[in-house]
């Protein structure tokens, strides 16, 4: 550990990102909820599995959207806690097999399913 300016530790990790693979970050089990599902009830989800989004799939089992936590909690508190997550979800979602490597550049910010790795 090396002091930072205001003092406190820095503890430095040795975590090369190039050999993660979307198994090493992704939550097991795959929780998903139904496109009628209501805010109120994903946010009971999210809050109690700690998960940072939720896959949302067809009663088909299609991939249809993801919706985050922080959209919800925003749904939540401008009163649409009722509302189906349908009509918030993300539609446009990427999909990486779980051996996939990690990486760096592009536009990997914007995945979604990797906000919890990003958040403070």
């Amino acid at each position: 550990m090396e002091p930072a300016a205001n003092n406190l530790p820095v503890i430095q990790e040795d975590l090369d990102l190039a050999l993660l693979t979307a198994r090493d970050l992704m939550s097991t089990p795959i929780r998903s909820i139904d496109p009628a599902t209501t805010i109120a009830e994903a946010q009971q989800i999210l809050l109690r599995y700690g998960h940072s989004g939720l896959p949302i799939v067809s009663r088909s089992n299609v991939l249809v959207g993801i919706i985050s936590r922080r959209d919800v909690e925003i749904a939540a508190h401008h009163g649409f806690a009722f509302a189906p997550v349908a009509g918030l979800m993300t539609t446009t979602v990427k999909i990486i097999a779980s051996g996939s490597r990690w990486q760096l550049g592009g536009d990997c910010h914007s995945y979604r399913c990797v906000e919890r790795i990003a958040s403070p």
